[in-house]
C-alpha cells in the first residue's frame, strides 16, 4: 500500500476510534457495527478476501506458521496418548478458511479432512465451496448438528468465542456433548467482562499477505470479554479437568488494562 494511503487509513482509524460509543451489551454492539459496516462477519467481501488471501499465501509458502499452532499440537498430543492408531476428528470453531486442518494435514495427510469440521458463518461456508484448497474441507454453520451426528475428539477454538453473542451457551453445548479434549487459545478474558466495538482493518483479517486488488478499509466487529472463571466452571462441573493453563498469546487482547489471555485445555475424566 502506498505511504499516503496508509497515512490516510491511519488517520481514519484514529477518528473512528475516538467516535466509537460505549455499549451496554453484545446486541447493541452488533447493531451499531451492522449499521456502519452494512454487515459483520456475514459480509461476502470479507469472506472472499480471507479465502483469496490464504489461497495466494499457500501458492507462495507451502506451510502454515500460525499463532495457534502450539495449542493445536498440544491437544493432538493429548489425543495420541490415548489413541495411537487413528486420526483425530477435530472441530475448529471459528476456523476461518480451514488453516488449522491444513496445518494438521501436514502430519496426517488428507485423512484429517474426512471427519473434521470448520464451524463458520453461513456466508463463509457457502464461499468455501469456490476454492480448490478448501474443497475437501468440511465447513458448517451448525455446530449442534455436527456434534450430534459425528464423534468428535477435539474441540478447538482460536480467538473466536469472544465474537459471539453468548459464548457461555456455546461452551455448555460443547461440554454436554462430552468431547474428550477442549482447547481454547487466543482468548479475551477479563475480571469484569463487557461488550465493546472492535476496530479492525481488512488487511488484519485472514492468513497471508494483503491483496492489492482489495482496497484496505476499516471494519467494526461486536465483541465481548469473557470470564475465565465461568469458562472453567462450565467444564469442571461436567467432569473435565484443567490439563493446561498458561499465559497465552495476546493477539486478541484489545484492552490491555482490563483484559488478558490465558490458554486453556480441558480433558474429560
Amino acid at each position: 500500500m502506498k505511504l499516503l494511503e496508509r497515512l490516510i487509513l491511519k488517520l481514519k482509524e484514529k477518528a473512528i476510534s475516538l467516535s466509537l460509543p460505549n455499549v451496554k451489551d453484545f446486541l447493541e454492539a452488533d447493531k451499531y457495527c451492522k449499521l456502519r459496516n452494512k454487515s459483520n462477519y456475514e459480509a461476502d467481501f470479507l469472506s472472499k478476501y480471507r479465502f483469496e488471501k490464504l489461497q495466494a499465501y499457500l501458492k507462495k509458502v507451502n506451510y502454515l506458521d500460525s499463532p495457534y499452532a502450539n495449542m493445536l499440537m498440544h491437544s493432538t498430543i493429548l489425543f495420541f496418548k490415548q489413541n495411537q492408531k487413528r486420526v483425530p476428528n477435530v472441530v475448529d470453531f471459528g476456523g476461518a478458511c480451514g488453516e488449522s486442518l491444513i496445518f494438521l494435514s501436514s502430519i496426517f495427510g488428507e485423512e484429517i479432512f474426512k471427519n473434521s469440521w470448520i464451524i463458520e458463518s453461513p456466508s463463509h461456508v457457502e464461499i468455501s465451496k469456490r476454492y480448490d484448497f478448501s474443497k475437501n474441507i468440511n465447513f458448517s454453520s451448525d455446530l449442534e448438528g455436527v456434534l450430534k451426528n459425528h464423534k468428535i475428539d477435539i474441540f478447538f477454538s482460536s480467538g473466536s468465542i469472544q465474537y459471539i453473542k453468548d459464548p457461555y451457551k456455546l461452551l455448555k453445548i460443547v461440554g454436554q456433548n462430552k468431547i474428550p479434549i477442549i482447547c481454547l487459545t487466543r482468548n479475551n478474558f477479563s475480571l469484569n467482562p463487557s461488550a465493546f466495538i472492535q476496530l479492525s482493518k481488512l488487511s488484519d483479517n485472514g492468513t497471508g499477505f494483503h491483496l492489492d486488488n482489495y482496497k484496505d478499509r476499516t471494519i467494526l466487529y461486536p465483541a465481548t470479554s469473557i470470564s475465565e472463571k465461568k469458562v472453567e466452571e462450565i467444564f469442571v462441573s461436567r467432569n473435565y479437568q484443567i490439563i493446561l493453563k498458561k499465559k497465552g498469546i495476546q493477539t486478541c487482547v484489545l484492552d490491555e488494562k482490563n483484559c488478558y489471555s490465558n490458554d486453556l485445555c480441558f480433558l474429560l475424566n
